[in-house]
């Protein structure tokens, strides 16, 4: 845009919005392109502004189960760099800090060499958080609760930082990738180890549910399985999770020598490791396998139902294990949520594979970052480092 384009949006004279732009130009917030040439206009070329996306950084702390990611987005929240650490699931969660603290002061030292600002960090955790994202709440994992995450790692870093429930951050980057201007409704579904939801409402992060979060993996989809970690009976998060596949193949293995070798390859291996094993069985031709595939199918998809009539939202997009399973997979649990859902709905709600890879916990976080420290003009409460005034 030109500066009278923004005089216009804003309401303000353009005198005020040159000296705005002047600031942020000289701090390397925007940059300056010249316009198009047109036919119908003569003399110079009016100058348009543009953010100088690569001028500013954020760091994002993604902490998995197994693995932590640490990694620079831009101000787009488009992925600079970042590496990955191996986790022992017994790790104290002090530790995980102290390994974050480290990685993190490694990503704030590469971007100082390269001229780059840090504007602070966003850290994506396993569970709820406080709503001024500064404390780890009500988690499955007791390491983690009650823990000042925010709090101990500014103290470390002298940086701001703020945190979110990991599911939520992949949900805002999720929602942040498309479109500005599409700010649909989008419910993020994670299956891994566990399962977590997260969701965006009208383009803005939703903290409907208790401490924020949507318990959908608690909702019965059947009447029989194992015994859900909240003491029910019948939850989708117990019947759709790694833990649960792993120990059905191990069950079926006795009766099923194809499945016995699947179950054996996809032990101490990534949490997608049990349902890719169980897909190549039943691909085989092993009925036990197809039987536990078409079981999970119809849990997956009652529960896909259930919050597409509820909720309404604009996508479904589905990560961890699912998103990179056989599309042949994902072609059938489509079919049959679409099945299931009310038939207003069907052609409302897109059921979708998260399109953000591997390094979306990063890139999530970083988007947490960049929407509490930069895109809003309102500080996270209780921040301990004083945010930089530009």
């Amino acid at each position: 845009m030109t500066r009278s384009e923004l005089a216009k949006l804003s309401g303000l004279s353009v005198p005020t919005v040159s000296g705005i732009v002047s600031d942020l130009l000289a701090d390397g917030y925007l940059d300056t392109e010249r316009m198009p040439a047109t036919r119908n206009r003569s003399g110079p070329r009016a100058s348009a502004l543009t953010l100088a996306a690569d001028g500013h950084h954020v760091v994002g702390v993604y902490v998995g189960c197994d693995r932590l990611l640490v990694g620079t987005c831009d101000l787009r929240g488009v992925l600079v760099h970042a590496d990955a650490v191996p986790l022992d699931r017994a790790m104290p969660a002090e530790t995980v800090l102290g390994i974050a603290a480290r990685r993190v002061r490694d990503e704030l030292a590469r971007a100082m060499r390269d001229g780059r600002d840090v504007l602070g960090v966003g850290v994506a955790v396993p569970g709820p958080v406080d709503p001024s994202g500064r404390r780890s709440l009500l988690t499955v994992d007791p390491r983690w609760r009650g823990l000042a995450v925010a709090d101990r790692l500014e103290q470390a870093l002298g940086t701001p930082v703020v945190i979110e429930y990991n599911a939520q951050a992949i949900a805002l980057a999720e929602a942040r990738r498309r479109d500005a201007e599409d700010a649909e409704d989008l419910l993020y579904l994670h299956v891994g180890h566990s399962l977590g939801t997260g969701s965006v409402v009208g383009g803005a992060s939703s903290r409907r549910g208790t401490h924020g979060v949507a318990e959908l993996g608690h909702l019965r989809v059947c009447d029989t399985g194992p015994r859900c970690e909240c003491g029910a009976v019948g939850c989708l998060s117990a019947l759709v999770c790694a833990p649960y596949l792993q120990a059905r193949m191990e069950a079926a293995a006795k009766e099923s020598p194809v499945l016995a070798d699947a179950a054996k390859a996809a032990e101490d291996t990534s949490c997608a490791a049990p349902l890719t094993a169980l897909q190549r069985a039943a691909e085989a031709g092993d009925p036990a396998a197809g039987g536990i595939l078409a079981e999970y199918v119809d849990h997956l998809s009652t529960g896909l139902a259930a919050a597409m009539n509820l909720l309404s939202p604009a996508r479904i997009v589905l990560g961890g294990m699912l998103a990179d399973g056989e599309p042949a997979l994902f072609g059938r649990i489509q079919a049959a949520t679409r099945d299931k859902v009310f038939p207003l709905m069907a052609d409302r709600t897109v059921v979708e594979r998260l399109a953000l890879g591997r390094d979306a916990g990063v890139i999530g976080a970083a988007a947490v970052a960049l929407d509490r420290l930069f895109y809003t003009t309102a500080r996270p409460a209780e921040m301990t480092v004083p945010i930089p005034t530009r």
